[in-house]
């Protein structure tokens, strides 16, 4: 994959999990499961190469809550929040 391509693929994500409250808030308990907290993700911000990298890592450190949320049963529900959802699965079966 180009490197600019996944650099779209990651603040896609985030703006979704950013503009959407059923998913911003099923992700944060699919981390609070998994891993005993919630992780930030930016969202919203300046966007330079530094963003960028920080986004990368942030969706990094959440990949196992964020496949977790999408394979689950819910997704089906809080998926239908946001009419750019599909980014998060293309997002996913990529990676």
């Amino acid at each position: 994959m180009h490197p600019c391509h996944a650099c779209l693929q990651v603040l896609n994500v985030s703006l979704v999990i950013g503009d959407s409250v059923p998913i911003w808030a099923a992700l944060h308990e699919m981390q609070q499961s998994k891993y005993g907290k919630i992780k930030a993700i930016s969202v919203h911000c300046a966007m330079s190469w530094g963003g960028v990298v920080l986004k990368i890592e942030e969706l990094i450190d959440t990949k196992d809550a964020l496949r977790t949320l999408v394979e689950g049963a819910a997704w089906r529900e809080v998926s239908k929040s946001s009419q750019n959802a599909g980014a998060i699965c293309h997002a996913y079966q990529r990676n």
